[in-house]
């Protein structure tokens, strides 16, 4: 019987590889969403080097975090947005004024159904979001500025 056997050993803790500091094993983040393993730095060190990433690449590419939030938030690319814009002779859907700051609008979309709508100046996204898409409302407002004017 010439064959060794190895046993599994339950590691409970171990060194993280950035910080050194010897931590749970719950303190490691999964390699790759799997249970077969961990990172070797801890999920505080984890973060703040991919944050650091980011940030490096955000500084690099100001349209990169754009991209990212545009994707995460409305599943829209910047080639979408800037087509939508084009489309929208580079104004806003509603009042058809310009943007304040940098040029950009926001993405007005249902929030219900996700469907993205158009894009508007600050004003009119707020005033939207304000009446909370109520037609019923926008009419009584309507109706309070003819008596008042």
């Amino acid at each position: 019987m010439g064959r060794t056997t190895k046993y599994l050993v339950d590691v409970t803790e171990k060194p993280c590889t950035s910080c050194n500091i010897v931590k749970h094993i719950e303190d490691f983040p999964l390699r790759n969403n799997r249970i077969s393993g961990r990172q070797s730095s801890c999920k505080k060190c984890y973060q703040k080097y991919h944050s650091k990433m980011n940030y490096e690449k955000s500084k690099a590419n100001p349209d990169y975090t754009r991209g990212r939030n545009l994707w995460k938030n409305y599943k829209m690319t910047l080639d979408e947005y800037d087509n939508m814009l084009i489309s929208q002779d580079g104004v806003c859907k509603v009042c058809g004024g310009q943007s304040l700051g940098k040029g950009r609008y926001h993405v007005d979309h249902d929030h219900k159904t996700g469907k993205i709508r158009g894009l508007l100046c600050h004003k009119c996204n707020v005033a939207l979001g304000m009446v909370q898409d109520d037609i019923s409302h926008l009419k009584a407002l309507i109706k309070y500025l003819k008596e008042i004017v």
